[in-house]
C-alpha cells in the first residue's frame, strides 16, 4: 500500500492512512480493504498485547492474503 501511495505522489507510514487511502480511492475493493483493516487490528494486538496468531488462521486465510497481494501488485503496476 505504501508503494501505491508513492506511485500517486503521496507518502504515509501510518497504517490507518494507508487503509483509508485504499478505501477512498478504490471503493470497489471494499472486501479486500476490510480484510486489510482486520490484519491491522491483529498486528496491533501482537505488538501491544502479546497476542499469538494461530497457525490455522494463516492456513485458512492464505488464499485471501495471496489475492490481496496480487491485487496490490496489479494496482501498482497498471498504467
Amino acid at each position: 500500500m505504501t508503494a501505491l501511495l508513492l506511485k500517486n505522489g503521496l507518502k504515509s507510514d501510518n497504517h490507518e492512512c494507508l487503509i483509508s487511502y485504499l478505501k477512498k480511492n478504490y471503493p470497489s475493493y471494499e472486501y479486500e480493504t476490510n480484510i486489510i483493516f482486520g490484519l491491522k487490528n491483529i498486528r496491533n494486538r501482537i505488538n501491544y498485547d502479546g497476542f499469538f496468531v494461530d497457525k490455522q488462521y494463516l492456513i485458512k486465510n492464505k488464499l485471501e492474503f495471496e489475492h490481496i497481494i496480487e491485487l496490490l501488485i496489479k494496482l501498482i503496476t497498471e498504467g
